[in-house]
């Protein structure tokens, strides 16, 4: 009897040995062999969307290492990053879907350390990490190289159903963060108005004010319905001539200060003309959901239409576009030839 028992006991072992076998097995297979397998999907996303339930709390205000206003700085033993604004790029025909641009300066022109966001959103107290994608440098090495910063602007995936409010910089997923930036959200129209023109740092000790309204008025013209100008210093009339044409709709100002180790204008030019694309980036990711077209300009320069149909830009335009429409549609941008006029060559001229 007992023997009998044994059996039996020894049989049910045997056969719930092989069940898990099998179960184990299938796992086995299910990991290695499915494309693209459950087990890879979730080590996938967790190599790329680390959810940190140890990692440091949403940076506090006296920890956060700021300069000049707006500017955040992130200190690593080989660079130093001075963060000006992040942005949400959710454009339609980005091949990686939403993505958030974060705008800089940094002491080295190749970074090779790796570099995390660290996303933040209201509804969870840890941050969501993920690694940058890319490091774009923002200026052309043919154009003239200088040994001080380098405006970058770097780029994050946005992790899925996760509604990120902010963003930090960071070496690691679970770094203690001492810098964070607010996303820039643009509220997409319907409609897309057609012209917005980006104006680069402003800075003059002269009066200039006859001939920015001047610029102002032939810009309304032309069909621009927004003037988006940056700020450094200018003469008192100057300030006058942009509140007034704030107060109408037409200008948005922006009172902007650079970080003060940048060196001066009069100290290094290049790193002067490198200021000028923080401006221009920073226009572009706030408006590019809302505009058409958005054109950088100065306050000495005009796009004017060759024939005499062409009245406004959009004139020019829709001639452009019924000539070649496939063509026109495929295009990122559309450039005007530049020609220079030296007024003051000009007065002295016989």
């Amino acid at each position: 009897m007992r023997l009998a028992r044994l059996r039996a006991f020894s049989r049910f072992l045997f056969i719930l040995l092989l069940i898990v076998f099998i179960i184990v097995l299938h796992i086995y297979y299910d990991k290695k062999e499915e494309t693209p397998s459950v087990y890879e999907r979730i080590q996938k996303f967790k190599e790329h969307h680390k959810i940190n339930k140890s990692c440091g709390r949403f940076p506090k205000s006296e920890n956060i290492y700021s300069m000049s206003g707006d500017w955040q700085i992130l200190r690593t033993p080989e660079t130093l990053f001075l963060i000006y604004g992040a942005y949400l790029d959710d454009r339609i025909l980005l091949k990686d879907g939403p993505v958030v641009r974060i705008l800089m300066f940094t002491s080295e022109w190749n970074i090779t350390e790796k570099f995390y966001c660290q996303y933040w959103s209201g509804s969870v107290k840890n941050p969501m990490s993920v690694k940058i994608d890319e490091f774009r440098v923002l200026w052309k090495d043919y154009w003239g190289i200088s040994n001080h910063y380098t405006p970058i602007l770097a780029t994050c995936k946005l992790p899925p159903n996760f509604d990120a409010t902010h963003v930090s910089l960071s070496r690691s997923p679970c770094d203690e963060s001492n810098n964070v930036k607010l996303i820039s959200r643009q509220k997409r129209e319907k409609d897309k108005k057609d012209f917005l023109v980006c104006v680069k740092d402003l800075e003059y000790d002269e009066d200039k004010s006859m001939a920015l309204i001047e610029w102002l008025e032939i810009l309304k013209v032309f069909g621009a319905q927004k003037v988006v100008v940056y700020v450094i210093k200018v003469h008192e009339q100057m300030m006058k001539v942009l509140r007034l044409y704030e107060n109408d709709g037409l200008v948005e100002v922006i009172e902007l200060n650079h970080p003060q180790v940048l060196p001066t204008p009069k100290e290094n030019t290049l790193q002067f003309l490198m200021r000028q694309l923080i401006s221009y980036h920073d226009c572009f990711y706030r408006h590019n959901n809302n505009y058409k077209y958005i054109i950088p300009l100065d306050i000495d320069e005009f796009i004017i239409p060759k024939f005499k149909e062409d009245r406004t830009w959009n004139d020019l335009l829709k001639r452009v576009v019924a000539k070649n429409p496939r063509k026109v549609f495929s295009s990122a941008a559309f450039v005007a030839q530049n020609a220079f006029f030296f007024i003051d060559e000009l007065k002295n001229f016989h």
